[in-house]
């Protein structure tokens, strides 16, 4: 019995490895192909901006002013030229004299957004501030901020909302 066993165990090995000689590809006779495969992107001009939030020193009615200054980021893709980087007047505008304005409260808080530290020159959506040519860095610009004292407001913290307009080319 043991030696049908051992005859039929061997009659089985060899019928797998019969039939998986005649499955299985000869390594010797394989061959092989090539091919191409092309792969590509589109890079398209493009800017991103952001801001630091700009925070006033504290608002007294009788100072002279309040300033405050922070800093604009514009990152753009390699060689696109900007055009310009315009400000707008504030969600809480009234003509074109931009406004902080506190929750609750009627009375509002001129101020005004400069592109120099002298407040000399305005900072408004129509400006054009000195050409960028995008290279690998980001562009930053410094705008600066004032509100003339002298409004007789209630205590609180006032705010706006100002829209930053990036054109390029």
């Amino acid at each position: 019995m043991v030696a049908t066993f051992r005859l039929a165990a061997k009659r089985s090995a060899f019928a797998i490895a019969f039939a998986t000689s005649l499955l299985a590809p000869n390594a010797a006779a394989a061959a092989t192909s090539t091919g191409t495969m092309n792969v590509s992107v589109t890079v398209v001009d493009s800017c991103a901006v952001s801001a630091v939030p700009l925070v006033m020193s504290t608002y007294l009615s009788s100072a002279a002013s309040s300033t405050g200054s922070t800093t604009l980021t514009v990152t753009c893709t390699i060689a696109t030229a900007v055009a310009s980087i315009g400000l707008n007047y504030g969600a809480n505008a009234l003509a074109s004299v931009a406004q902080l304005k506190a929750a609750g409260y009627a009375p509002l808080i001129p101020y005004a957004l400069f592109q120099d530290p002298l407040y000399a020159t305005a900072w408004t959506d129509a400006l054009m501030p000195p050409a960028y040519a995008a290279i690998a860095t980001p562009a930053l610009y410094t705008v600066y901020a004032k509100a003339p004292g002298g409004a007789n407001v209630p205590t609180g913290t006032y705010n706006d909302t100002v829209t930053i307009l990036v054109t390029y080319v």
